[in-house]
């Protein structure tokens, strides 16, 4: 069972909050993900009322329809709705504060099968999104109806900085991605994840910094973002155990995943994979996709880095197609 619950403050009356909120037609306003609500049920919304919601699931929109089956007026509203495997129960709650209305967001979702092994990865991801829907409603709503800032909040107070780069000339920055395809990718993710976290947690050298991303829910998407001090070391760490193994392993049988990476050069230049990929994701969904063979086999030449690597690659292009039919 996965439970998860996050609230905010948010500078409004009470009614104005709830009301706003009651209405799903408002979500995509301030829900990321979501495309389109559509109530689906005639009157004021109530116990009964029901909506359609659409999201982008694998590059198709996705419907899902839930049901209010709690309706409090000004305190709680609680509604339920089934996707797949996942079942769940939602609920908005509004209670007054010294400084407005504060607004808590719970969910409590059941999956079954294979996909209960995703539980933790999924709640990670439910925290992540409420937090920031909480953050876009409250923005929302805490401007006047014709979208201004009250006049005595005009004065711009956000403390805005940048950065110097100056001291990496070499800076890369690369993006990875790990999808579900098929319900077997899920063991794959799980028993992969702990081992890459183990790896990186051992500070290879040149790793900067590490992130991790999760990029949807359904399908599990799971991802990271790195910064590397040079090509070079990011080549190092990628082509030598226990990662050269993973990808030997990876390259051999995808089992049931998909996997993506987008790699940002500080000296210009841009390269991305796409493997088993079931839907483009990134890049793939901007430009064409065109064979990984020749000069686009590996990164750094894809790059349009013409330097020779200062290790072995973990598999070269010729042994990879070997088993491919000579053409005469």
């Amino acid at each position: 069972m996965i439970e998860v619950e996050d609230s905010i403050v948010i500078a409004r009356p009470i009614g104005e909050v709830f009301t706003f909120v009651a209405d799903q037609t408002n979500a995509p306003r301030w829900q990321d993900g979501l495309l389109e609500v559509r109530r689906i049920t005639d009157g004021p919304p109530g116990v009964g009322t029901r909506h359609v919601a659409v999201r982008r699931f694998m590059g198709r929109k996705l419907e899902l329809t839930n049901e209010y089956v709690h309706y409090e007026p000004n305190t709680k509203i609680t509604f339920t709705g089934a996707s797949g495997p996942s079942s769940f129960e939602a609920a908005y709650l509004t209670d007054t504060t010294a400084d407005g209305t504060r607004v808590t967001c719970r969910m409590r979702m059941e999956q079954r099968g294979l996909f209960k092994l995703g539980d933790p990865l999924v709640a990670a991801g439910l925290r992540r999104e409420f937090a920031v829907n909480l953050e876009n409603l409250k923005g929302l709503l805490e401007t006047k109806a014709d979208g201004h800032l009250p006049t005595k909040d005009r004065v711009m107070r956000v403390d805005r900085s940048t950065i110097d780069l100056s001291g990496y000339p070499d800076l890369v920055v690369v993006y990875l991605g790990m999808r579900v395809n098929r319900p077997r990718g899920l063991l794959r993710m799980l028993g992969l994840g702990p081992q890459i976290n183990r790896s990186w947690k051992d500070k290879p050298d040149g790793l900067l910094l590490h992130e991790d991303f999760i990029w949807s829910l359904l399908p599990p998407h799971a991802g990271m973002r790195q910064y590397w001090r040079d090509l070079d070391s990011l080549e190092r760490w990628t082509r030598s155990d226990p990662h050269r193994l993973w990808w030997r392993t990876f390259l051999r049988d995808s089992g049931g995943t998909g996997f993506w990476h987008e790699t940002y050069f500080m000296r210009g230049g841009v390269e991305a994979i796409y493997d088993d990929m079931a839907e483009p994701t990134g890049l793939a969904r901007v430009a064409p996709r065109v064979p990984a063979r020749g000069a686009m086999f590996s990164a750094r030449r894809r790059a349009g880095d013409t330097t020779p690597a200062t290790v072995a690659p973990v598999v070269l292009e010729s042994d990879y197609y070997a088993d491919e039919p000579e053409t005469r």
